[in-house]
């Protein structure tokens, strides 16, 4: 399994490969490159990995497989301006589909994995170019099903996962008196994730949200800043079959207004 994160200063999103269906081509004693890339990005983007590998102890030498391998990849683009307005938008999407099989010492075993993700990002410019609009999401759905023979005829363990994180901010700029302007700005970024797995007759289900709000604002004359005001508001929670914690923290120009923390004792109902 690969895990990989965007080192860019403004995301910290992740994701997860698993590499398990592709033991048939990296078990022939030869050395092979693992590589990560941004599709149709800029070649500087930042990236980094990390390799995660579970030996079998009871077993010198397997056998492997690649059953099946599907890709596709779709990218769109629209852009309209007029002046110091405009809109520019971005849609992305890629679907995945692997399997293999491997012969261990808990039996022969088919591993197959499903990606889905999908990449929306809208730019919008209005009042001659003096609010400006960012919006950008990402969904991922990932599935692992674990199958027992080469066929995968019977399920031994699955595990779904589904992830969104949006990010808005908005910016204007006001006029004033004297030659000042105000900039307005707000900001609204989140990290949902849930998780739900299943290993005989073991269930596991968890969820997690990271959500913070911004607001600030700022008088400016030429380039010299006259006053300003900041403020945010920021809930993290984790939930499984056992507990519940939530922790909401409430800022206002570098002053904490509340931080109330929150535990229970089992999962509750949880949807986007």
């Amino acid at each position: 399994m690969v895990t990989m994160r965007d080192q860019s200063c403004h995301s910290q999103w992740y994701s997860l490969v698993e590499l398990t269906p592709f033991l048939g081509i990296l078990l022939d004693r030869k050395s092979h490159e693992i590589g990560v890339g941004v599709t149709d990005g800029i070649s500087f983007w930042l990236i980094d990995a990390n390799l995660h590998i579970w030996l079998d102890p009871n077993s010198d030498i397997t056998s492997a497989k690649v059953v099946n391998q599907v890709k596709e990849t779709s990218i769109s683009r629209d852009y309209s301006s007029q002046s110091l307005n405009g809109t520019f938008e971005i849609k992305a999407g890629r679907t995945s589909y692997f399997s293999g099989w491997v012969n261990s010492s808990f039996g022969n075993l088919t591993t197959y994995v499903s990606n889905e993700n999908e990449f929306n990002s809208l730019v919008k410019f209005t009042n001659n170019g003096n609010k400006k609009y960012v919006l950008m999401n990402t969904n991922q759905n990932r599935l692992v099903k674990i199958s027992s023979g080469e066929q995968g005829d019977g399920i031994i363990s699955q595990e779904t996962y589904e992830s969104k994180y949006p990010i808005q901010v908005i910016t204007k700029t006001v006029p004033g008196e004297n030659d000042t302007y105000t900039l307005i700005t707000s900001l609204s970024h989140s990290l949902y994730e849930k998780q739900h797995c299943e290993s005989g007759n073991e269930v596991h289900a968890s969820y997690l949200i990271d959500k913070q709000e911004a607001d600030g604002w700022m008088l400016a004359q030429d380039h010299s800043v006259l006053s300003g005001s900041a403020s945010t508001w920021q809930r993290y929670e984790y939930g499984d079959e056992d507990s519940v914690y939530s922790r909401v923290v409430q800022v206002k120009d570098g002053v904490i207004l509340s931080d109330n923390v929150t535990e229970g004792s089992a999962l509750r109902h949880f949807s986007w």
